[in-house]
C-alpha cells in the first residue's frame, strides 16, 4: 500500500527473456478513486503506457520494443495515476523506479547419452535451454561450419558410431560439436547462443582411439542482418 498518495511499480520478476513475460504493476492507495494509471521509461517520459486496470503484461521482447533497446537491457520503469476530485482529473505523484533486465535467449546446452562409443554404438544427442522455452528448430554443427550441419524439429538427434566417422569425414581425431535452437518471433526464427562443445570418442575394436571432438556450432549468420 501506498503512503500519502505515493503509487510504486511493482514487477512479477526482475529478469526476464526475450521470449518470457512480466506483470508490470501500478500499485495506488486503497483509498484513491483511481481513473487511470500510466507507464513511462526512465528519459523516455513521452511513450507512456495507458493502463485503466493499472497493470501491464509484457514479454521481453515488447519491452525492448517500447525501449528500443537490445538484451542485455536494464530498463527503469516509473508509474503514476489520476482520478478524478470534484470533477476535475488530477495527477499523483509519480513513483520512484522500478528496475527491470531484459537478458536475450539462454544459451543452448548439449548433453549426450555417452561420451565413449564402440563402432557398433549409437549415440543420443540432445540440445535444450535453462528456461523451457518453447524450441522451433535445433541445429547440430562440426567444425565450426554451418554446412552440413544436421537439423532437428524434436532437438533430438541419434548418431551410430560410424555415422559420427562418416559425418566427420575422417578429417581429423578431433571433431567438435555444439549446437543451438531457434525461437519464433512472428514470422522470424531467432538464433540461441551455442552451446559449449561436447566431446564424443571412438574406440576402434582394435583398441585404437579416435579422439571426435563434435563442436555443434552457432552460426547467428542472420542474427545480425535481423537486427
Amino acid at each position: 500500500m501506498c503512503d500519502e498518495g505515493f503509487p510504486y511499480v511493482r514487477l512479477s520478476t526482475a529478469d526476464i527473456h526475450e521470449f518470457s513475460s512480466v506483470k508490470i504493476s501500478c500499485e495506488t492507495p486503497a483509498n484513491s478513486p483511481v481513473y487511470q494509471c500510466y507507464f513511462y521509461i526512465k528519459n523516455k517520459k513521452q511513450e507512456i503506457k495507458v493502463s485503466p486496470p493499472c497493470e501491464l503484461e509484457y514479454t521481453g521482447a515488447d519491452v525492448l520494443r517500447w525501449t528500443g533497446g537490445k538484451p542485455p537491457a536494464i530498463v527503469d520503469i516509473h508509474c503514476y495515476y489520476t482520478a478524478y476530485e470534484r470533477g476535475t482529473e488530477i495527477s499523483s505523484s509519480e513513483s520512484d523506479s522500478a528496475q527491470l533486465t531484459v537478458l536475450g535467449l539462454p544459451q543452448a546446452r548439449l548433453s549426450v547419452s555417452a561420451s565413449v562409443v564402440q563402432e557398433t554404438d549409437t549415440v543420443e544427442l540432445s540440445c535444450d535451454n535453462t528456461e523451457e522455452l518453447k524450441m522451433e528448430m535445433c541445429f547440430f554443427n562440426k567444425y565450426g561450419r554451418e554446412s552440413n550441419s544436421k537439423v532437428s524439429s524434436s532437438c533430438q538427434l541419434s548418431l551410430t558410431a560410424s555415422q559420427i566417422n562418416v559425418w566427420s569425414g575422417a578429417q581429423s581425431s578431433s571433431v567438435r560439436i555444439t549446437c543451438f535452437y531457434t525461437v519464433k518471433n512472428g514470422q522470424n526464427q531467432i538464433p540461441s547462443p551455442q552451446s559449449d562443445p561436447v566431446t564424443v570418442t571412438v574406440q576402434t575394436s582394435t583398441g585404437d582411439i579416435f579422439t571426435k571432438s563434435i563442436y555443434i556450432v552457432i552460426y547467428i549468420a542472420r542474427q545480425a542482418s535481423c537486427r
